[in-house]
């Protein structure tokens, strides 16, 4: 009897995904099947917010499936997608897969860019990004996402920018990965993507439990 084939290579279970849901988002509520999709697709939508757990499975001519789990996070009406990666076993995250993807997605819409606007076009507009890079320092302040508390574990309504905790680290590229420093067992969790904070507070974040603890939010 042929062996079963799952998407990107491992069985991925309603159980596993409510973990991670928890682990990351402080709830399940509302996790199901994805219709649709193959086994081991699942999604939860909190007001303007669908959030999507599977298999990394993809079929990217840059990529190949990785074996690990794939969290997104969309806001409705809005281009930006919050992609994370996780190990599925442990459901650690895979901070070296989301630098592959985020390379991945560059290349592709730099592919897309030159097909679009013609080679010629995208060398002046390159030459001269590079000759205003030379005037300019630093970049673009990310812009704050408006999204809404639910009354869940992770809050909606802000991010962990400016937090005190927070310490960054050169990702290259002109990158930085934003790491959580408060002390706890996940000191040293990346909280951002591709150099933008996550849309919210994990769960998990040590000082909101003090702050419950003590009747703060």
């Amino acid at each position: 009897m042929p062996k079963k084939y799952y998407p990107g290579g491992f069985r991925l279970t309603k159980k596993t995904a409510a973990a991670l849901a928890v682990r990351e988002l402080g709830t399940a509520r509302g996790l199901e099947r994805e219709p649709g999709m193959p086994e081991g697709y699942f999604h939860i939508t909190f007001g303007n917010l669908n959030v999507r757990i599977f298999p990394d499975a993809s079929d990217s001519s840059h990529r190949s499936s990785s074996r690990l789990i794939q969290m997104s996070i969309d806001l409705n009406g809005g281009p930006a997608r919050i992609v994370q990666f996780f190990y599925p076993d442990t459901l650690e995250l895979c901070q070296a897969e989301e630098d592959i993807y985020s390379r991945a997605k560059g290349r592709e819409a730099l592919e897309n860019w030159i097909e679009r606007e013609g080679v010629e076009k995208c060398r002046r507009t390159v030459e001269e990004t590079a000759r205003l890079l030379g005037l300019q320092c630093g970049g673009m302040n990310m812009e704050r996402r408006k999204t809404v508390n639910h009354g869940i574990g992770a809050d909606f309504s802000r991010t962990c920018e400016g937090c005190a905790h927070i310490t960054a680290e050169d990702a290259g590229k002109g990158q930085l990965w934003h790491r959580c420093s408060a002390p706890g067992p996940r000191r040293g969790y990346t909280v951002s993507t591709a150099g933008r904070f996550l849309p919210y507070v994990p769960a998990w974040c040590p000082l909101m439990e003090a702050n419950k603890k003590n009747g703060r939010k």
